[in-house]
This record gives structure tokens, C-alpha cells and sequence, in this order.
């Protein structure tokens, strides 16, 4: 993919998989078998990954982690933040009720990891936004999340608002058009298994 500096981002092993099964050839175009669909084009060019900010909070959950463990004041506080991770990573409405108990205690114990929470759902957020109120409040929605990932304090999701700056109108795009990780899924499973 191209960066903002005309130069090439290297391929992920994930992304390679995806392209091998999918029959996307070197040059980023779609072969016979998944079709030239606008979708796939537009994949193919635009850098949206929501897994940036899933990855993010991952780096926030395991620095908090470390930092418990270091402190060793509260042992089971390390022990209850190691294994917060798939409460973490869930979307809101499919946590079970111990994982929901889970995020109120980091919510309670560790308010940076729960904004770095918030983070990532706010991320998620605008593309249910676009779809419900249209390109303006999605283009209002990722710049107030923008503004928040640039002042968290949070190294991971500056890191994070930064990468995002950089792909802005490809990320925007991509969030108008619907485009997300799900639409990669549903390509591996129907156009290239079935």
C-alpha cells in the first residue's frame, strides 16, 4: 500500500494470506477468482485497520499489567489485569456478565486502561455513525476522536491518532463506504472457501 510519501507499507503476513486465498496478485489487483468488486479495489488501496486500535489497547492493558507486577503491592492486581484481555476486546453488546463485571473493576482500579477502553470504542463508534447519520457527523465524529487520541496521554493511542492523520482520507473513505475487517472475513469465507 502506499504511504503518504509515495513509498510502499509492507505487507503484513495476515494481509499476504488474505491476498494468496483470496487470489489478489502482486500488483494489488483481484484475480478471476474473488471478482473486481469496488469493495475489493477500495480494500485493497485504503489503510483502514480497526485492529490498529485493538493492538493499541493491547499495549496499554500489557503496560498496566507490567507496571502492577513490578509494584507487587497487590499481586492479584496483575493477575485480575492479565486477564482482562477478551473483556477488553469484546464489543459492548456481546459481553457476557463477567466480563462486563470485569470492565467496571478496570473502570474502579486502573482509569487509564478504561480510557485507553474508551479509545478504541469511540474508534468503533464512527462507523456506526456514518451509516446512521451520514458522511458529515462520521467526518465530525473521527475528528473529535482525533483530538482526544492526540491529548489521552496514552503513547499507544497518540501513536494511534497519528497513523490515523496520516491516512485520513483513506480511513474516512473507507468508513463511509462500510469497509471494515468484516468485509475481509466475509471474502475469506464465501468468495474464496465456498
Amino acid at each position: 500500500m502506499d504511504t503518504s510519501h509515495g513509498q510502499k507499507e509492507p505487507v503484513t503476513h495476515r494481509e499476504s494470506s488474505w491476498r494468496a486465498r483470496c487470489g489478489a496478485n502482486s500488483h494489488g489487483g483481484f484475480g478471476e477468482r474473488a471478482g473486481e468488486t469496488v469493495q475489493a479495489q477500495a480494500w485493497n488501496r485504503a489503510p483502514v485497520r480497526f485492529h490498529w486500535a485493538t493492538e493499541a489497547l493491547d499495549e496499554e492493558r500489557r503496560a498496566s499489567w507490567n507496571h502492577a507486577r513490578h509494584q507487587a503491592a497487590d499481586p492479584d492486581l496483575a493477575r485480575k489485569l492479565k486477564h482482562s484481555r477478551h473483556a477488553l476486546w469484546k464489543n459492548p453488546e456481546d459481553l457476557t456478565e463477567r466480563q462486563s463485571a470485569k470492565l467496571a473493576w478496570i473502570a474502579a482500579n486502573d482509569p487509564r486502561l478504561h480510557r485507553a477502553y474508551l479509545l478504541k470504542e469511540g474508534l468503533r463508534t464512527i462507523y456506526r455513525i456514518a451509516k446512521a447519520e451520514g458522511v458529515r457527523a462520521a467526518t465530525e465524529a473521527l475528528d473529535r476522536w482525533l483530538s482526544w487520541a492526540r491529548r489521552c496521554r496514552i503513547p499507544a493511542f497518540v501513536e494511534l491518532g497519528r497513523k490515523v492523520r496520516r491516512h485520513y482520507d483513506a480511513i474516512l473513505h473507507a468508513i463511509v463506504e462500510e469497509l471494515s475487517n468484516e468485509w475481509v472475513s466475509h471474502c475469506t469465507s464465501r468468495a474464496c472457501f465456498g
